[in-house]
C-alpha cells in the first residue's frame, strides 16, 4: 500500500503548474496524492489523483479559515 501525501492551497487553483504538474505528477509515481485547492467542483480524479475543491477567497484572513 502507498503512503498519502496531501497537497493543500487555499491561495492557487488546483491545476497551478507547481501544484499539479511539478509536485503532484511526479511524486504519483510512489506515492498515493490528494490535492485541495481551488476549483469549481466538489470532487474528481484525474490520473489517479484525488482532488477536493476549496472555495476562492478574496481576502486573506478567510483564507485561513477555510
Amino acid at each position: 500500500m502507498k503512503q498519502t501525501i496531501f497537497i493543500m492551497s487555499s491561495l492557487h487553483r488546483w491545476d497551478n503548474s507547481r501544484i499539479y504538474y511539478k509536485e503532484a505528477l511526479c511524486l504519483n509515481k510512489e506515492y498515493k496524492i490528494v490535492i485541495c485547492g481551488v476549483g469549481d467542483f466538489c470532487f474528481k480524479k484525474v490520473n489517479n489523483i484525488g482532488i477536493y475543491r476549496l472555495p476562492e477567497r478574496k481576502r486573506v484572513y478567510k483564507r485561513v479559515l477555510s
